[in-house]
């Protein structure tokens, strides 16, 4: 049997050399970096709404005060056919400590359900990973009304105009005829403010949002500058009357006929024919009096306008199956002046 020596001398030199590189040797062992995701915010998606965003922060590991970079990357499962949510992260590669921003979005057409965001880390050889549910949720086509541009001018006179823009914007993949209508008008006031919208019906296909005009019209049967009053006119022979205006209209003449008589009998022929012309003249001039008066008797003639005031008009709208707008009614205001 042969028995092996070692010098003391050599021992520790021996030790040393065996541990130090076990002491040292953080690449396969160490953990560099530490990954987490926080500030989910929604975290239920509309198919074709807003994102949703959360922070992604990658630090130092405990012992570590080195910086490394992390190159980060997202998966969304489970993967539908057609119809999954998408994610980024930015940017792309971070040195910690510091954060990019995740974005998950469900375009139109997403799959409802629930699922489950993966985030992961790298640097070398080391991949770090967390997660976050999110949901999808089952919506109905539908679509928005919009008051894009107010009624100009917004104070008119009574027989005036106003307009005013409206965006209709279709939501989740809708399409169809939207009918719009003014719902309600306050004040109510006789005759009221009126409106039209052009184009109508408005027809909505799939994204583009349209825009229509709305006119609101007010009324005065006398133009812009209204003249109030009325007009009586008096029946019979009485003073004021068309019958007595008629009659005194008609005394010159029988005064001529007979000063033609008296005054010149040489002419008296002449003259009779021009007297029997002027009786004439006036005898029309009385029937047409007489029947004037018995039609437009006591009849008065009354500007009636749109009454002066500040109007609340309510505008909605109405698809194929009678939906209304999912954002509600939209108001305006107009004053008449």
């Amino acid at each position: 049997m042969v028995k092996l020596r070692i010098p003391a001398k050599w021992c520790v030199p021996a030790f040393v050399a065996v541990l130090l590189p076990i002491m040292t040797l953080p690449p396969a062992f160490a953990q560099t970096f530490t990954l987490a995701a926080s500030n989910q915010y929604p975290v239920a998606l509309e198919p074709g709404g807003v994102p949703s965003i959360a922070t992604i922060t990658a630090d130092n590991a405990t012992g570590n005060t080195t910086a490394v970079d992390v190159t980060l990357a997202c998966v969304v499962t489970p993967a539908q056919t057609s119809g999954t949510p998408t994610c980024s992260v930015s940017p792309g590669t971070i040195s910690t400590p510091a954060s990019a921003t995740l974005t998950v979005t469900a375009p139109l057409g997403t799959v409802p359900g629930t699922y489950n965001v993966t985030i992961t880390g790298t640097n070398g050889s080391t991949t770090l990973s967390v997660s976050l549910p999110i949901s999808v949720l089952a919506v109905t086509p539908t679509y928005t009304v919009n008051v894009t541009t107010p009624l100009g001018p917004s104070t008119i006179a009574p027989g005036s105009t106003a307009t005013a823009d409206l965006t209709i914007t279709p939501i989740n993949n809708f399409s169809g005829k939207i009918t719009l209508s003014c719902n309600n008008i306050s004040p109510a006031a006789t005759p009221p403010p009126v409106c039209t919208f052009t184009p109508q019906p408005v027809n909505l296909i799939t994204s583009q949002a349209v825009i229509t005009v709305m006119t609101v019209s007010t009324y005065n049967p006398l133009g812009p500058s209204p003249v109030t009053g009325s007009l009586h006119w008096k029946s019979g022979w009485k003073r004021g009357s068309p019958l007595w205006y008629a009659t005194w209209m008609g005394s010159p003449a029988f005064g001529f006929a007979l000063m033609g008589i008296v005054f010149a009998p040489v002419q008296r022929k002449k003259w009779l024919s021009w007297s029997l012309l002027a009786i004439t003249a006036t005898i029309l001039v009385g029937m047409t009096a007489c029947a004037t008066t018995n039609s437009i008797t006591n009849v008065t003639v009354t500007n009636v306008a749109t009454p002066k005031g500040t109007y609340t008009i309510t505008i909605t709208g109405s698809d194929d199956k009678g939906n209304s707008p999912s954002n509600g009614m939209q108001t305006v205001s107009l004053t008449v002046n």
